[in-house]
């Protein structure tokens, strides 16, 4: 949200409406005044006109709202990032010049332009009862400053005789009791309800009344500078049409703070008082991440994106019989341990997907209509969840790049679940038989804390039928903050459906149960239900069910979104020192010329690390004081440069193949059609029971056989699904599954380009690696000797007896981390910033002995030839056996474990799902001696 160029001329001394940044740029500024929660008059009793009033008490949580009106220059950054639509300018009557008049404010502007900015700055618009509050205070003022007649300086009306606004921060004469500057005159305010005649009627005595639920027109508070003297009392609404605006038509944003304190009182219904006063640093949740703040009710929130931050910990996931009406998907409950993360803390709205709708990266709803229950034509609706979404589109959605925070997806049932009830960290007493029934504890459920349904035929909490706005039941918060978690919309999260999971499912960072690749299977779980649904046992914090999402979502269903918070960082602790560079998520070291990563970060080339455990010679090497300097005298088997001492790579041993160029880790590569080549030469194909005791479990790995194979090149990484594309293109491949209808399609998705090519059959791939109109010649599948060799290397790699020395993981013995492979093993929500494949190459401290990647995790690679015994050796060349309706694939993908991410493990598929990938191999004789 940094001024762009195009705002450059207003945005070097930050106007108001901006803040400057440590690079010396200029953001939109966050600046609010506090209100706080408590009891609030407004209205009046004989007002003229009479929808002004009856006099009433409302009940407000504690918010912020904007210190000033939007200025202009603001909601020019706001268009400039392709989010706020831009002011109907009428040269006429509209004072829209940001760049000559920045801190003038926003005028001309429509609801739906001043909800979009809100959104886009984390805040939202205030509810009326909000404005009138922080205008006047507890008491029944009639202007923001107090009962003194209006005058110019405390307020831009119509006797000043301007017919302009002038700058949002001044008049500090006529300042509300919170410090709101301009509640009275310069510009009338768009407020988030629907207005009726008959509203403060209807709330008197409510709880953070939002407004009516349904309308054509939206109310409006304040006056402008063309206002009468009477206009400017407090107590004045205003109707407006959603697209109605003008030379006076503006606004401010508001947030929720919440209204908790250390006063002994339970202010949020969950049995527990002054929760947030356990710790000074923020609540029980100790200190809050980067870039989220601790709030005034103990939780650690980001207001820019409008997230909870939950920290590292355990809970206990699913329903416990002794205390709550269990359902057997439910069960049995177990403890579970997620890292850090965070959600938003409301539903998506109609607002933010419309955004995505602009930005042309999100589809239409399949119904829009409010008559049809469709939030998102309805601009009275703005702010209600989004529905008539399908599951991959909530998918698509969570990974926008355009959204306030990074990196986002579908949060994870798990991650639902413990966002909803809380962790054992927030308990006390034993953490599975005190877990919350409910997000805001263990009270049943009422309007107050969720919209539902109170009785049976009726949908919500009354008079509506529909929907409501989202966060307009705070006291219904978790205590991470997130609300809506029950009632208003149910929602979908990433896991597959399956009722007996829990059963079987990990205690660690769970994501589901796996596909099975026979089928493509379209159940996903729902959690949280909606408001045609009571409280018992369908609000329960552990309820779940399993309905279609992957095509549809239907009137009452709606999602939030997650992200990690705390990724393992291969670059903390930083492995390169002083001389070198990590770089994020591969944790390969750049080093400073003259230095080399060696396996202990960047050394000098002339020098030894030294003795013991920092010694970068082989153990049984020395690091001697060679021509005045310290250098390595490396054992016969080894071969060194002087400086370290590595078993030999390919240059050391054969000079490369035509058209192939030594590298720098002495493997031989062909830039222009990106293999690497593999010399003549034997290995031992298959699992070592002696080492690898796992390997009785999978008794077509073993025996060990020996293989010679002939010289030939493998594609250096997985077949993208942008070189697949050119082959479809030309008519010779079938086109594969797309992301409209697969989940983790890459064909399709312009941002998975770059990744492996996936749902392709064995045939497909066969049929690629064929196609005659790719720049590496000849090609076919590789054999599975061919695949199982680039990944381990030959013996003429290797140092002592090749048989019992073969690599068990292409880069060596060390077990697989994210910068060695895109494996779940590791945890493949912590790996990358999206769930599913990653860009091909992408870990380069995974390359086999020969420069090959991927070679591990990411996709399972196809190769020729189906699952039966070794033949008894040694074997030359040999081909694939093809025999019944499976074929091999090898390598494992983003979701396998370690053990399938071993050079000797294999499987069979029948049909090509989205962990199916492949690349392709060609002979490629060495140079003639």
């Amino acid at each position: 949200m940094t001024c762009t160029s195009a705002a450059d001329s207003f945005c070097a001394s930050c106007h108001v409406g901006f803040e400057p940044t440590p690079e010396g740029a200029c953001s939109v500024s966050s600046d609010m005044v506090a209100v706080p929660g408590g009891a609030y008059a407004q209205g009046c009793d004989a007002c003229e006109p009479s929808h002004d009033g009856p006099e009433i008490e409302v009940t407000l949580t504690a918010f912020s709202i904007d210190r000033t009106e939007v200025p202009a220059g603001a909601y020019l950054a706001c268009m400039n990032a392709g989010v706020c639509e831009p002011p109907i300018d009428d040269v006429t009557s509209c004072h829209w010049d940001p760049l000559a008049h920045p801190a003038w404010p926003a005028d001309c502007i429509t609801h739906a332009g001043a909800s979009a900015y809100c959104a886009w700055v984390g805040k939202r618009l205030p509810t009326e009862a909000e404005w009138e509050a922080a205008a006047r205070g507890p008491d029944l003022r009639l202007y923001p400053w107090g009962d003194e007649a209006p005058d110019c300086a405390r307020a831009n009306f119509e006797a000043c005789g301007l017919d302009r606004p002038v700058d949002v921060d001044t008049l500090p004469d006529g300042a509300s009791p919170y410090g709101a500057l301009h509640m009275a005159g310069n510009l009338h305010e768009w407020v988030r309800d629907v207005f009726a005649a008959d509203a403060l009627e209807d709330r008197d005595g409510a709880i953070d009344p939002p407004g009516p639920a349904t309308g054509s027109w939206f109310a409006g508070r304040g006056a402008g500078h063309g206002a009468s003297a009477v206009d400017l009392e407090v107590r004045r609404r205003w109707p407006s049409g959603p697209d109605a605006t003008g030379p006076s038509q503006g606004f401010r944003c508001a947030m929720t703070t919440g209204s908790d304190g250390c006063d002994e009182v339970d202010n949020d219904h969950d049995g527990a008082t002054d929760e947030d006063c356990a710790d000074p640093e923020c609540g029980l949740l100790g200190p809050c991440p980067s870039g989220f703040a601790c709030t005034e009710h103990g939780t650690c929130e980001r207001a820019e994106s409008n997230e909870a931050a939950i920290p590292a910990g355990t809970f206990w996931m699913g329903c416990n019989p002794a205390r709550e009406t269990c359902s057997l998907n439910a069960r049995p409950a177990h403890l579970v341990n997620l890292p850090a993360y965070a959600i938003d803390r409301t539903e998506v709205t109609a607002a933010q997907w419309r955004a995505c709708v602009q930005a042309g990266s999100c589809p239409l709803p399949r119904v829009t209509a409010s008559n049809a229950k469709g939030t998102y034509d309805d601009a009275a609706l703005r702010e209600h969840p989004i529905n008539f979404i399908a599951w991959r589109e909530a998918l698509a959605y969570c990974e926008w790049p355009g959204k306030a925070a990074a990196a986002q997806r579908l949060c994870t049932e798990a991650e639902w679940e413990r966002a909803a009830r809380g962790g054992c960290e927030t308990l006390e007493g034993e953490c599975e038989s005190t877990m919350r029934l409910y997000p805001w504890g263990d009270d049943p459920a009422t309007c107050d804390v969720a919209h539902l349904s109170v009785e049976p035929g009726t949908l919500g909490c009354q008079p509506t039928d529909f929907t409501a706005p989202v966060g307009s039941r705070p006291l219904g918060r978790s205590i991470y903050g997130a609300l809506d978690m029950s009632g208003n919309v149910a929602e979908m999260v990433f896991d597959r459906y399956a009722g007996d999971y829990y059963a079987t499912s990990s205690s660690d960072a769970p994501f589901g149960p796996t596909l099975d690749l026979r089928f493509d299977r379209a159940v996903h779980v729902l959690r949280g239900q909606s408001y045609q649904r009571d409280q018992s046992p369908h609000l329960l914090s552990s309820y779940r069910e399993g309905v279609d999402h992957y095509y549809l979502g239907g009137a009452f269903d709606g999602f939030r979104c997650c992200r990690e918070l705390v990724p393992d960082d291969p670059c903390e602790p930083d492995p390169c020192g002083p001389h070198g560079t990590c770089e994020p998520h591969s944790g390969y070291c750049e080093c400073e010329p003259g230095y080399s990563d060696l396996g202990a970060g960047c050394v000098d080339d002339d020098e030894c690390v030294g003795e013991g455990d920092g010694d970068v010679c082989d153990p049984d090497a020395s690091c001697l004081d060679i021509d005045g300097g310290l250098a390595c005298d490396c054992d016969e088997a080894l071969v060194g440069d002087g400086f370290a001492c590595r078993e030999p790579g390919v240059c050391d041993t054969t000079e490369c193949a035509e058209g192939f160029t030594c590298t720098a880790d002495d493997t031989c590569e062909r830039d222009e059609s990106d293999e690497v080549w593999v010399p003549p030469g034997t290995f031992w194909m298959g699992c070592n029971p002696t080492f690898e005791p796992s390997c009785a479990a999978w008794s077509l790995t073993t025996p060990q056989v020996e293989v010679t194979l002939s010289g030939y090149a493998i594609d250096r990484h997985e077949v993208t699904a942008e070189e697949y594309r050119a082959c479809v293109t030309a008519g010779v491949c079938p086109t594969p599954r797309s992301s409209s209808i697969a989940q983790y399609a890459a064909y399709e998705d312009i941002a998975r380009r770059q990744h492996p090519v996936n749902y392709v059959d064995w045939s497909w791939a066969a049929t690629y690696c064929a196609w005659s109109g790719k720049d590496k010649g000849a090609q076919r599948l590789c054999t599975e000797a061919e695949w199982e060799r680039a990944a381990r290397g030959g013996c003429e790699t290797l140092s002592g007896d090749c048989k019992a020395t073969m690599r068990t993981f292409p880069w060596g013995e060390i077990a697989p981390t994210c910068g060695h492979a895109i494996s779940s093993s590791v945890d493949h929500h912590r790996c990358r910033p999206l769930v599913g494949t990653s860009e091909v190459g992408a870990t380069v401290r995974g390359r086999s002995p020969y420069g090959a990647l991927d070679m591990a995790g990411n996709v399972a690679e196809w190769v020729d030839g189906s699952l039966v015994a070794y033949p008894s050796g040694p074997l030359v060349d040999p081909p694939g056996t093809l025999s019944g309706d499976g074929r091999v694939v090898r390598g494992g993908d983003y979701q396998s474990d370690s053990t399938q991410a071993r050079t000797w493990m294999r499987r069979d598929m029948i049909m090509g799902g989205r962990e199916a990938g492949f690349r392709c191999c060609r002979s490629v004789d060495p140079p003639a001696p």
